[in-house]
């Protein structure tokens, strides 16, 4: 390790901070460019205190060094960002329940369903999924698909807190204030004080994994999955990234499966399987058959 006090971490320089952006687009796929050099610094200065780097540089030599294997999850922790909050932007959810759900279980009436929420940080899109299975499943009881679990949710993350966080299913009152209805959070959480806990019939349909979407994760979290959730992540990655990563997850999808963006995203300019449609207010990518 180096040897410095707290106070003497010697200033970033350019070369240094075109090295931790290449870094960090190697370690999680963000792209970022000179004008985030604050948010490295801030960001990655309780690590570089942790080890006890004098500079940006000692630290860049630390990443080659075996000590890699421990700094590189601080890292990613470090540089993700953890922004989510429950049923995100409404309309995708409405339309999962309106449409998509029905078209899925009705081409595999006696067969499981396989969601997946790729980036889902501390779990608040995973749960929501589940909330609205719960909820469908309370509307259409003839179709016994809570019995028979038959949808499977796995949410995923690259950064293992938020991995840590989504299993623990415990969210604070902030979290709690943001895009749960009171009667959401009246039927599906357990109130313990200022905390409260998802019930277990909602984790019981959601597994959480640690992931990184610049790995082919077809091996390590299975493929043939009927939905994925890719939502407000593809914003941070670079167009020769997106291009690799979207063509992997055609791969995972079944023919005809839906793969839902943020609201600001799209596969413009991108040479990939999929067919944009609109269903309502959401604009779905449909998996070419």
């Amino acid at each position: 390790m180096c040897s410095v006090l707290n106070a003497d971490i010697h200033p970033m320089t350019a070369s240094e901070l075109l090295q931790l952006c290449l870094l960090v687009e190697d370690l999680c796929g963000i792209q970022l460019d000179a004008s985030k050099q604050y948010l490295l610094e801030t960001r990655l200065l309780k690590t570089l205190i942790e080890y006890n780097c004098a500079s940006y540089t000692d630290f860049i030599h630390l990443m080659k060094t075996p000590a890699q294997a421990k700094l590189r999850p601080l890292v990613i922790d470090a540089m993700t960002t953890k922004e989510t909050l429950w049923f995100r932007d409404v309309h995708p959810f409405e339309t999962i329940a309106s449409d998509i759900l029905p078209d899925l279980l009705k081409q595999n009436p006696a067969g499981s369903l396989k969601f997946w929420s790729a980036a889902c940080s501390t779990g608040q899109e995973p749960y929501s999924l589940a909330m609205l299975v719960h909820e469908y499943a309370e509307a259409h009881p003839q179709l016994e698909i809570i019995p028979n679990h038959r949808v499977q949710i796995l949410g995923t993350d690259v950064a293992s807190s938020s991995v840590a966080l989504s299993k623990m299913a415990r969210y604070d009152i902030l979290a709690m204030g943001r895009g749960i209805s009171p009667e959401r959070k009246q039927k599906f959480f357990e109130s313990q004080g200022r905390v409260h806990v998802v019930k277990d019939e909602v984790k019981a349909l959601c597994d959480f994994k640690i992931a990184n979407l610049g790995e082919d994760l077809s091996f390590s979290i299975g493929r043939n999955f009927d939905l994925i959730c890719l939502r407000n992540v593809a914003i941070y990655f670079s167009p020769e990234f997106k291009q690799v990563l979207f063509n992997r997850l055609a791969k995972m999808l079944k023919p005809n499966g839906y793969l839902i963006l943020g609201a600001t995203e799209n596969l413009t300019g991108l040479q990939t399987p999929f067919t944009p449609q609109s269903i309502g207010k959401t604009t779905v990518f449909r998996l070419r058959g």
